[in-house]
């Protein structure tokens, strides 16, 4: 007896057709295309999609719909109002809200800010400035006036600590800068989040030197 092959004895059933009066009829490229089934959406750029099944009609809503929402993401975002160095305004209030500041010029007439932080006074200087507005980027500074720790103290806060450089200046005071880049512009939570890390090191580091 010969034996046949399972696609031998299985008989090829056709699927009924479930293609509505008037489906239009378009070529498919492998002969187990029978059935067009029509796409239950309800938007979308209609198309058609032969599979092993049959023509599929069906609209591209979930790959549009992926598509306008990642648009609307980075048009969201491209919104968001951006704050640079120009912005001397935002950046004073940015530092009020962690105590008293005032807006000076330095020497060179380049905007800084000199503020205070529970009684501790701190400067902020604006670095790299165009015609004394356009500037690059904030430099946070604090420094105490004859307060002389050991340079093993001032390594110990730069070995266990992040975000900030602690020093001695040349007459052997105690010093601490921070430094925030603004030339891509950075948003108003993002410069409050900065102001509020200067406030932790300003209260942490007067602690360590033995300020209070």
């Amino acid at each position: 007896m010969l034996l046949q092959s399972r696609a031998q004895k299985r008989p090829i059933i056709p699927l009924p057709s479930l293609a509505p009066v008037g489906a239009p009829t378009l070529p498919c490229a492998t002969k187990l295309c029978r059935t067009v089934f029509p796409a239950v959406t309800n938007w979308g750029t209609t198309g058609w999609m032969c599979t092993g099944q049959g023509r599929i009609r069906l609209k591209l809503m979930s790959v549009i719909a992926a598509g306008a929402l990642a648009l609307a993401a980075t048009m969201s975002a491209q919104a968001q109002t951006l704050l640079t160095g120009a912005d001397t305004d935002e950046i004073l209030n940015a530092a009020r809200g962690y105590g008293s500041a005032t807006l000076t010029t330095q020497s060179n007439g380049d905007p800084q800010i000199t503020g205070k932080i529970e009684g501790i006074t701190y400067q902020v200087y604006f670095r790299n400035c165009t015609d004394n507005t356009d500037c690059e980027d904030l430099n946070f500074y604090l420094g105490f006036l004859d307060l002389k720790p050991s340079l093993e103290l001032i390594n110990d806060w730069n070995y266990n600590k992040r975000f900030s450089r602690a020093y001695l200046d040349p007459d052997d005071d105690a010093c601490i800068e921070m430094d925030v880049d603004l030339v891509q512009g950075v948003t108003a939570e993002y410069l409050d989040s900065q102001f509020g890390l200067w406030n932790m090191v300003v209260g942490q580091f007067s602690e360590h030197v033995g300020y209070k």
